[in-house]
């Protein structure tokens, strides 16, 4: 099995603002929207990210987690009101989940939301923020690296 790289990103190196594309806007994170967030999560996520737990389990890990706060789950959503992409930071820095539903990547908003991360990682004085990869997953590698992410020696 293919084990994860771990990539990391200096956040003391200056990064642009967000730029959402037209027709999407950022909303604050709700525990209403995690049965959608779940869905988006399963749909976008493939076997090289990774297996995606049943929306129970996956919500009762993401509450419970001390890692979690609602304020690093960041939400992109279209102008129909859909969610249509998500990433979550833990408190420590660590980029755990980035997702945009398949019809709608490539216009930014991915970026958008990592940008929106290293804000938030950033403002709470993280001098870098970090995520693991599985080395496969060729189209998230170039796109992390696009955005400043350096693999990290093992």
């Amino acid at each position: 099995m293919d084990e994860s790289i771990l990539l990391r990103r200096d956040l003391t190196v200056p990064f642009p603002e967000p730029v959402w594309p037209e027709g999407i806007m950022p909303v604050l994170f709700s525990q209403s929207m995690l049965e959608e967030l779940h869905t988006l999560l399963s749909i976008g996520y493939t076997k090289l990210q990774g297996d995606v737990p049943s929306l129970e389990v996956w919500q009762n890990r993401l509450l419970s987690d001390p890692e979690f706060d609602a304020e690093l789950l960041f939400v992109a959503q279209a102008a129909n009101g859909a969610l249509v992409g998500f990433a979550h930071c833990w408190n420590s820095g660590f980029l755990k989940d980035i997702v945009v539903h398949p019809d709608w990547r490539g216009i930014g908003i991915g970026e958008a939301l990592v940008l929106r991360v290293f804000e938030a990682c950033r403002n709470r004085y993280h001098k870098q923020c970090e995520l693991k990869v599985k080395p496969a997953n060729i189209d998230a590698v170039r796109f992390y690296k696009k955005l400043g992410f350096m693999k990290v020696p093992s």
